[in-house]
Formats: C-alpha cells, structure tokens, sequence
C-alpha cells in the first residue's frame, strides 16, 4: 500500500496536480513539509535555487532516498516518469556506484546566482552596520571568485583576434561561478553571435568548403 501511494503521490506532481503529503493541507503544485508551527513549508529542489516560478515545475521523488526534485532538474521527462517503475536519484546512483540513467544535472548551487554589483552593494551595506555577520565573509569569498574571473575574462577578451578555444574556456570557467560577474552577459551573446555566425556561414558554403582554409 505504501508503495501504491508513494506511485499515486509522484504521479500527481508530475501531473501538477499536488497531493498533500503533510496532513496539513499542503499547496497544491509541489511536496511541502511540515513546519514547526504546522504550517506547510515548501520543499527545496537540491539541484537549485532558482526564482519561485519553478514552484510551478513537475516533480520526481526518488525511491531510495525519497528526496523530490525538479523533473527538469534531474533531466527526467514527463514521458520517462509515466514509465518509471522506480526512479533513483543522482545521489543515490553514485552513492550505490551506479550510472545515473539520465542526463547528469549540474552540480547543486548554494545561492539564486545573483549579480555581482548586487552583492557589492549588499556588503557594503554589511559594513555599514557595526555588527559581524556570519553570513558575509561566504559572500566575501563568492564575490571575490567572480572578480577574479571577471579580471581574467577581461584580459583574454582583450586579445583581439580572439580564438573560438579561448571563449569557450572563458564560458566554461563561468559555469561554475555563485555569483554573476557583469562582464558574463555581454559575453555569452558574443560566443551566440559566433555560434550564429559559423552556422550561417556553413549554411552557405558547405562545411568541406571550409577545410584547409587559413
């Protein structure tokens, strides 16, 4: 019978529809918790921090660790969990050295990513007030990770003309960043444009056209 409910209760995620898994009158639309008081407390996906939209997102529960994530999260479709007998976790996979059976997430991350003027101002703020936050000197070491990249991606942009090698290892250095340096924007529409570019080109010349040119 657990069994047929913990089925009954994923399905209806993935459905958006929502169970109530607390006893409490859980929303409809995600797993929530219960919370001190007794109120429902929304669950976090592990795999993110992203804007309360995703709230709106289907969700998946793993069978081993009974943890729920994001159905995209975890790269899980709407067709690939109605075909699920059971569904296992990348945690748990790698926990029970086992490949996970879909596309691999990204590594979790600890904040929502924000600007990085954004949590200079916050700092700043900070030490303003007189009084030590614990909380400040992660986002100290945050911030600092992102001006490093930021100087460097400054440098390497500078070089003119800039191999394709050198902007993909400037992307990919950024993909690991908590903070967003302001420079990675402007960046990444400059690595589209190429994309772009070298899309059309191939388009109009053939890509054997292109073998052996300087």
């Amino acid at each position: 019978a657990d069994r047929r409910e913990r089925e009954a209760s994923r399905r209806a995620f993935l459905d958006g529809r929502g169970v109530d898994l607390s006893g409490q009158g859980a929303p409809r639309g995600r797993p929530d918790a219960p919370g001190a008081d007794g109120s429902a407390v929304p669950r976090a996906c592990p795999f993110c921090t992203g804007p309360e939209s995703l709230a709106l997102q289907s969700w998946i529960a793993c069978d081993t660790c009974e943890v729920w994530y994001h159905s995209e999260c975890v790269h899980v479709s709407r067709a690939q969990a109605d075909a699920l007998e059971t569904y296992l976790c990348p945690t748990c996979a790698r926990k029970r050295g086992e490949a996970y059976a879909f596309k691999l997430p990204a590594p979790p991350r600890r904040t929502r990513r924000p600007k990085l003027r954004l949590v200079r101002a916050l700092l700043d703020e900070a030490d303003g007030l007189g009084v030590e936050v614990s909380e400040a000197a992660p986002l100290r070491t945050l911030m600092a990770e992102a001006e490093a990249w930021q100087e460097s991606a400054q440098a390497a942009l500078a070089e003119v003309p800039m191999q394709p090698e050198t902007l993909e290892r400037i992307l990919a250095s950024a993909a690991v960043l908590e903070v967003e340096p302001e420079l990675l924007p402007s960046t990444e529409k400059t690595a589209e444009a190429v994309a772009s570019w070298r899309h059309r080109a191939a388009c109009m010349i053939g890509p054997m056209a292109l073998v052996g040119a300087p």
